[in-house]
């Protein structure tokens, strides 16, 4: 019988293929999580120093330890997508401000996705999340990137389920977390809520008082622009669950800024099918902005400068624009004549709501180093 002969670079092909494969088999195994004898203490918005803000916990999911280390894990976890390769962590990353250095983040199997990962500190008091607000709660939103084909490709989450429950450590750490051995989907969303609800920044050099000459004009200049209209209350965002430090509440959570006159993506109107929020995202904070460059639903700005910029002469006039952006007696789009040293003090001074430590805490750092 003649021996068929595998061309050799068919079988150069597959030996990569297979060395491939075990690779990332065994780099499962190295998912060995170092925890601490006793867990850490996750306060969320109580500990967290926000005088009067409103958490969003819900009554079926309060914030424990055991539950919030949990979803640190499951949050740090490849496993959670379907090739091994995508966790929460690779697009919300610790060092950026949990938010994401590319404009665009690459999901699963290399897609790329068509948004900038936004940053995801101090979610406890937010209404809603995503660029477009499709979601209304953490425990909602926890596992639809996971579902998302482009983001990390787990469809169906019973294969989820079984894949964390084949893993040595999860039953014991789900019981602690939620009195059962039995992994669940709803138990899995829990715990990423609780963690994610857990981050918590407020150490910045504004809240701490310590702002120099420069940045305290570049406050005024804030004020005197209207910045506080949309980016209101102690998160600086469109967050209506926060009191402001300027005695006023967001206009609204989401706005047309005039990036475009017409906008491919179309954001919250591919949601609603409603025209006048063609072109509106969610408003996000200016928090660690020092950190989470690019700016922008599509990452489009790298630097501060450039931001100002846009706001200062750059307003498209998109017919859905927001009315706060628009001159009220020409209707035209707001023209605001920045000074050369307003526009580096307002950069200034946003730069001193970014706190270094929620890049370093171990509390939020990847468990499996």
């Amino acid at each position: 019988m003649k021996k068929k002969i595998i061309p050799p670079l068919f079988a150069a092909a597959i030996l990569v293929l297979v060395l491939s494969a075990c690779q990332k088999q065994a780099s499962l195994k190295t998912l060995i999580p170092k925890l601490p004898d006793v867990p850490y203490t996750y306060e969320g918005c109580n500990g967290g120093g926000f005088g009067g803000c409103n958490d969003n916990t819900p009554s079926d999911n309060p914030m424990t330890d055991n539950g919030a280390t949990l979803g640190r894990l499951l949050f740090y976890d490849p496993r959670l997508s379907l090739n091994n390769t995508v966790s929460c962590a690779t697009c919300h990353r610790q060092e950026t401000g949990f938010a994401q250095s590319a404009s665009k983040s690459e999901g699963y199997e290399g897609m790329m996705t068509g948004r900038n990962s936004p940053a995801i500190i101090n979610a406890f008091a937010k209404s809603s999340f995503f660029w477009d607000g499709r979601a209304t709660s953490l425990e909602e939103m926890g596992l639809m990137p996971g579902q998302n084909h482009l983001e990390m490709g787990m469809e169906k989450l019973d294969v989820m389920e079984k894949k964390l429950s084949a893993v040595s450590y999860y039953p014991a750490l789900f019981k602690k977390a939620f009195g059962t051995e039995e992994i669940t989907h709803q138990e899995i969303s829990f715990a990423l809520a609780q963690f994610v609800r857990s981050i918590v920044s407020v150490r910045s050099k504004m809240d701490k008082s310590q702002l120099d000459a420069q940045e305290l004009a570049g406050n005024q200049a804030f004020i005197k622009f209207n910045c506080g209209r949309c980016h209101a209350g102690n998160n600086f965002g469109g967050d209506p669950l926060f009191i402001s430090y300027y005695g006023t509440s967001p206009v609204n959570n989401s706005a047309n800024i005039g990036l475009d006159v017409e906008y491919a993506d179309k954001g919250i109107a591919a949601l609603t099918g409603n025209p006048s929020s063609n072109g509106a995202f969610m408003i996000p904070s200016l928090r660690n902005l020092a950190f989470s460059a690019p700016y922008m639903h599509d990452g489009r700005y790298k630097t501060l400068a450039e931001v100002i910029e846009h706001y200062d002469s750059g307003i498209q006039p998109s017919p859905a624009l927001d009315h706060v952006l628009l001159d009220s007696v020409a209707q035209t789009p707001l023209k605001m004549h920045m000074t050369a040293d307003e526009k580096s003090a307002l950069a200034a001074f946003l730069l001193t709501l970014s706190d270094e430590s929620i890049t370093t805490d171990v509390k939020f750092s990847n468990p499996f180093k």
